[in-house]
């Protein structure tokens, strides 16, 4: 048996497997210098936990595991691997097996025969013989048919970035990966890689760049139509004699022949007809590479400026806590908090956060609107939200770093927003984004009286509750298919008069994670995850009385996210749903989609045993008992 892993150890591992950060701080220290007691707080997402020690490792283990023992965050499973087989430990036990039916005909008492080790033998190695005959074409400029060239087995059996570079230097096209959008806290990036082969585009998502790029090159190697060979052909011997048994001896007399030697094909692994349609939609609404700089760039150059923001208001802050007093020093403090700057408790934002379609990367073409959120230490208030409007706009005009077009509006008193629109020139329109205001602090307990000018109560928690929503999102799109779908899904909800409408976007991602979670084959298709989708429609779940639950995961109290869906809304996304079930089994994905019939996207035809243009027409005739020719 495994020994159990130190409480520490298993402590990380809960933080990896609920991708959270956990933070350690000293919180007291107290008894004679020979027997010190250290007081650690642990805080991991919304937990906080304390454990003592006369160490601080000693504090941190005993914090670790009142975590562990009182949690509500999702415990990874420990493997447990047995090892008495590694050792060959035979003498311990004697495994048995069940008797085959000729043991049992001839009445044997017992059911079951021993297992007796018998000692191993040394197994000669034996290389496989590469067959050339049964993989070569019999013409030598015979060329693999469309889409069915880069699926095959070996070229598969490569990894998938050296695969795809084969793939583009043999069809002589060019390749170029590029990192179009990155989000995520710090701790949980998330990066969108796109992939030029040709006049073919793939985008994936990963963990990183490099799990971006194989992502894409993946999805490249399943659906590109180019041509690739099979295999590495094996060199022809040399000499006088060296004809082998697959190749001809060319006589004497006869030309040599032109051209490269013949090499062998496969066929390609092509993917399902519901995949390829919704691929070529999500192709025609991902943002431009235009639009995704534009996005970046203003929203860094923001970013940027509210960090400088919050430099100036605590510079401010601790000017003016210098002049009223001075602090008072104590010889048996520790150095380290003597030496602690007195200026990090008087800053009064602690910083922004993407939410909304920016932090999901669910931007489509042609959408002009992102969504930050300020938080502050303390709750805002106007006088607060005024100085830092003014400190921004300082802040905008004498950035220079990016070639953007940054545009602040005034400040409305009775708004708790600021807008900002950012233009280059190279994207039609103004970008628009708007600036949320919030804290912590309304979700905590109230330490004194709320400020006299403080903002909406109401805009303030919805601010709150879309920075939850966006930290949940980044924890179950790890998925391929989740995105892609998603976006698919918005896109047709923008359409006017869609069933669609009625459900917004977070609502939908909910809908899909609980689709997710039931048909986990839906991971890496998005045709299946769509059609999943729209059964679930279909079954009637969303209509009164059909007893599903879709429990709002960003809540600690249980609230079903179907309470603002209208009874007609649900009959109306019913019947959608009912008709797109059928149009999908019927290979009519397109028209659910909202796109062209497009040949390639069709599975192939089968053969019609019927008569072409060009044969005679045979018709009755008319008695009815012989057929006569018209031709």
């Amino acid at each position: 048996m495994q020994q159990e892993k130190p409480a520490l150890m298993r402590l990380n591992d809960l933080a990896k497997f609920n991708k959270m950060a956990m933070q350690w701080q000293k919180v007291g220290e107290t008894g004679p210098p020979h027997a010190k007691q250290f007081t650690m707080q642990l805080s991991i997402g919304t937990e906080s936990y304390q454990g003592t020690g006369s160490s601080v490792n000693r504090a941190k283990n005993q914090a670790a595991e009142i975590c562990l023992a009182q949690t509500k965050l999702s415990l990874p499973v420990m493997k447990n691997r047995p090892n008495q087989w590694q050792n060959n430990q035979w003498n311990q036990f004697a495994p048995t097996f069940p008797m085959t039916g000729e043991a049992q005909k001839r009445k044997s008492e017992s059911s079951t025969l021993l297992m007796v080790p018998v000692a191993e033998e040394p197994i000669e190695e034996k290389r496989p013989k590469l067959e050339l005959d049964s993989e070569m074409p019999a013409n030598a400029d015979e060329q693999p048919p469309a889409g069915e060239g880069a699926g095959s087995t070996p070229i598969m059996q490569k990894p998938p970035l050296m695969a795809v570079h084969e793939l583009a230097r043999f069809n002589n096209v060019a390749i170029s990966f590029k990192i179009v959008n990155e989000y995520g806290p710090p701790h949980a990036k998330m990066f969108d890689a796109v992939l030029q082969l040709g006049e073919e585009t793939y985008t994936a998502t990963g963990t990183s760049h490099k799990k971006a790029q194989t992502a894409c090159a993946e999805m490249a190697l399943r659906a590109t139509r180019y041509g690739a060979p099979s295999g590495r052909q094996r060199r022809p011997p040399r000499g006088r004699n060296a004809a082998g048994p697959t190749q001809r001896r060319r006589p004497f007399g006869e030309p040599p022949m032109m051209g490269p030697p013949p090499m062998a094909y496969g066929r390609a692994l092509r993917l399902p007809f519901e995949d390829r349609c919704v691929r070529q939609k999500h192709t025609d609404l991902y943002p431009s590479d235009t639009e995704l700089s534009l996005v970046q760039r203003a929203v860094s150059t923001v970013e940027r400026a509210l960090k400088i923001v919050s430099d100036q208001l605590m510079e401010k802050c601790s000017t003016d806590a210098e002049t009223i007093t001075e602090p008072e020093t104590n010889g048996e403090q520790d150095k380290e908090e003597q030496e602690q700057p007195a200026k990090d408790g008087h800053r009064l934002l602690r910083g922004v956060m993407r939410v909304g379609l920016l932090a999901d990367g669910l931007l489509l073409r042609e959408d002009r609107r992102a969504e930050l959120v300020l938080l502050c230490n303390d709750k805002p208030g106007r006088e607060l939200l005024a100085c830092i409007h003014r400190e921004l706009a300082d802040a905008l005009n004498n950035d220079k770093q990016e070639d953007v077009t940054i545009r602040l509006t005034d400040l409305d008193p009775s708004d708790s927003r600021m807008l900002i629109y950012a233009s280059d020139g190279t994207v039609p329109g103004e970008f628009e984004i708007i600036l949320y205001a919030s804290s912590p602090a309304f979700h905590q307990e109230p330490e004194g009286p709320d400020p006299s000018d403080m903002l909406d109560r109401t805009h303030c928690l919805e601010a709150l509750t879309m920075v939850r929503r966006a930290r949940w999102f980044h924890g179950g799109s790890a998925f391929e298919a989740l995105p892609m779908v998603t976006r698919v899904l918005r896109s047709l909800s923008c359409e006017a008069q869609h069933p669609l409408n009625s459900i917004p976007v977070w609502m939908l991602q909910v809908l899909l994670q609980r689709c997710f979670n039931q048909a986990p084959q839906c991971h890496a298709s998005p045709g299946l995850s769509l059609r999943v989708f729209m059964e679930l429609l279909a079954s009637g779940a969303l209509l009164p009385g059909s007893h599903f639950d879709l429990a709002d995961p960003c809540e600690k109290e249980p609230v079903d996210s179907l309470t603002a869906l209208s009874v007609q809304d649900r009959e109306s996304l019913t019947l959608y749903g009912q008709r797109a079930v059928r149009q999908i089994a019927f290979k009519k994905i397109h028209e659910v989609l909202g796109i062209e019939p497009q040949q390639h996207l069709h599975p192939p035809a089968k053969a019609q045993n019927c008569c072409s243009e060009t044969d005679p027409k045979v018709e009755p005739t008319d008695n009815g008992n012989e057929p006569m020719n018209t031709a």
